[in-house]
């Protein structure tokens, strides 16, 4: 019955493969999206959101503003596919990580393809990945830690790699790697010509970076000694194809940098500052091995496999004293060290490396069937992830937050702990594949759908909400309260400091009352800033009498993302209040306290 299944299943034409992926994957993705409470990070609700809401409000999109100056420290791309997808179906915080959801969804079928045109490379008799090895791929992507908490939100590192993927999937189309000879008509054209343009829209979301992952790809294969160098020689023997080539790479610079020498010329002195900040803060050239280290964690929970596939080979290796990869093997291994070299000379966050997963999750896919039968692989993994799941049940009934959880969410929360621990661990049967990942799916979800949105971090009261509908809102230091402007369909304006070039711009947007947040630990430079702008308007007499009063509205306590992502809590700073929360059950102590007052100058 099974191999009769298994048949069926090779038997039906990728694409249908392709279309039933590409949609579960948007499902999935986008779920729980729509949570405000859900996982977020400062890059995401302090920039994303507020560069896309600063864009509708002004209808300037070609350069993006932000606190009303031009936002230049990113390119532009995201932020217009931003603007115009909220423009076409509208803006709120589920429909804008939809977006995400479905580029997240095309970077999945992308790699999917690679996968099948680089088995199709190295195998003699032509044959690309199978459809059920196509199937185990998208699930262990799907399920992998990065991709499934990345994926939804609204950042530029997915879409970024979701253009150097696709610029690599048309250069494998090209058939520039290929034994066999070019095809005569000009789809090697039209391959070639679109993977350069897609390298110009990927460098215009993230810059460099889009090339790391298709240019580790071509060079891997380049190493790996599988490249026959045929096609090319009499590719580039031909005049006229030098010509295209040219002319094409031209045409991608063009694409690239216009946007950036505009930009330049528009607003030359903050294009030279920025420029000057970003070369300081990556740290070119410094070496660190932290790469190697955060790969284990974005690929999570298949690095643990990865980790024993090496070992094996190693061990073999050592025995054996002979050649133990194979052609594909050989490559993925290259593919992955060159995926994450380039990081080492330059300061990153481990979400940059989403790209370097693949070549690893392709290496567990090929050895899978003897990997899931390693029971310290399945039981570390397992182990971990239900650790994980654990703390967050434990730190939400211990502190009483699951008030607002029903019968049935506890229920599932229960059942969902289970399934996993006894498909994972105890179901040996190989044909329960389907079973392990969704069990492991369904425990992700779980997470990010009703555990952590239950923590109620960076919450809102609904009567802080009503307040400012109608009022401008100024952030003062820290960017609290979060999800304001997403909620409130609103940019707002944020001051890391009253610099004394910000002081015309305050005046400006104070003018009918405006609604100031401030954290607890900037209220006295909040005051101190307040008093200096007074004194500065005493002295000056054509506005001796426009000084700017204060009205305490009140204040209210939440948890707030620390950085990015799933932190919450400072274990650095925050010992006391943790052992004093731990000790009274209650959560305040690890709370932070967001103060909120109506400023006026009249």
């Amino acid at each position: 019955m099974y191999l009769s299944l298994i048949k069926n299943i090779n038997s039906i034409n990728k694409k249908y493969i392709f279309i039933s992926i590409f949609l579960l994957a948007v499902i999935v993705l986008s779920f729980p999206s729509g949570i405000y409470t859900g996982l977020t990070g400062k890059d995401e609700y302090y920039l994303s959101f507020r560069v896309v809401l600063e864009m509708l409000e002004s209808q300037q999109w070609f350069i993006p503003f932000l606190d009303e100056a031009p936002r230049l420290r990113k390119p532009p791309l995201l932020y217009w596919l931003g603007y115009f997808w909220s423009e076409l179906i509208g803006f709120s915080l589920y429909k804008l990580r939809l977006l995400s959801c479905i580029l997240t969804s095309i970077f999945i079928i992308t790699l999917l393809e690679i996968a099948n045109e680089i088995f199709l490379l190295f195998s003699k008799n032509k044959i690309g990945l199978r459809n059920t090895n196509l199937i185990l791929l998208a699930a262990l992507l799907l399920s992998n830690f990065v991709i499934i908490t990345e994926g939804r939100r609204f950042m530029l590192d997915i879409p970024v790699n979701v253009f150097s993927a696709l610029s690599l999937l048309c250069f494998l189309k090209a058939k520039i790697f290929a034994t066999e000879k070019f095809p005569r008509d000009f789809s090697k054209y039209f391959w070639i010509s679109v993977g350069f343009i897609l390298l110009s829209f990927g460098f215009l979301i993230k810059g460099p970076i889009v090339f790391i992952f298709c240019g580790s790809g071509i060079i891997s294969l380049c190493l790996a000694n599988f490249i026959y160098f045929n096609n090319l020689k009499n590719f580039v023997s031909n005049y006229k194809n030098v010509i295209f080539l040219l002319l094409i790479i031209g045409i991608s610079f063009l694409l690239m940098f216009a946007w950036f020498w505009i930009a330049k010329n528009q607003f030359a002195a903050e294009f030279a500052a920025v420029l000057e900040e970003e070369l300081s803060a990556r740290n070119f050239f410094e070496i660190n091995l932290k790469p190697f280290i955060s790969i284990i964690l974005i690929a999570f929970p298949f690095s643990i496999f990865g980790i024993y596939l090496i070992y094996l080979k190693a061990k073999k290796y050592i025995k054996n004293r002979r050649k133990i990869l194979n052609s594909k093997t050989k490559f993925l291994f290259i593919w992955l060290l060159l995926n994450l070299l380039p990081y080492c000379f330059i300061k990153s966050f481990e979400r940059y490396l989403v790209a370097a997963i693949f070549p690893l999750i392709l290496l567990v896919v090929i050895y899978f069937p003897i990997l899931i039968k390693s029971k310290i692989c399945r039981r570390l993994s397992s182990i971990i992830l239900v650790l994980i799941y654990a703390l967050f049940c434990v730190f939400i009934y211990y502190f009483q937050l699951n008030s607002a959880f029903s019968f049935i969410e506890n229920f599932i929360i229960a059942a969902t702990l289970f399934l996993f621990i006894y498909y994972w661990n105890f179901r040996q049967n190989k044909f329960d594949y389907v079973k392990k990942f969704a069990s492991l799916l369904l425990l992700w979800n779980v997470i990010l759908c009703i555990l952590f949105p239950a923590l109620n971090i960076n919450f809102i009261p609904s009567n802080i909400i009503n307040i400012v509908q109608d009022k401008n809102v100024i952030y003062y230091k820290g960017p609290q309260p979060a999800m304001l402007s997403i909620i409130t369909k609103k940019a707002n304006l944020h001051y890391n400091l009253f610099k004394n070039k910000d002081i015309k711009n305050i005046q400006k947007n104070i003018k009918n009352k405006t609604i100031i947040f401030v954290e607890n630990e900037n209220l006295k430079a909040f005051f101190h800033n307040i008093n200096r702008i007074n004194r500065l308007q005493k002295n000056n007499k054509n506005n001796k009498n426009n000084q700017i009063k204060i009205h305490y509205l009140g204040n209210y306590q939440t948890l707030t993302t620390k950085g990015s992502g799933i932190k919450f809590i400072d274990f650095n700073n925050d010992k006391t209040a943790i052992m004093e929360s731990i000790k009274s059950r209650n959560i305040r102590k690890l709370q932070k306290t967001i103060f909120y007052f109506e400023i006026s100058n009249n």
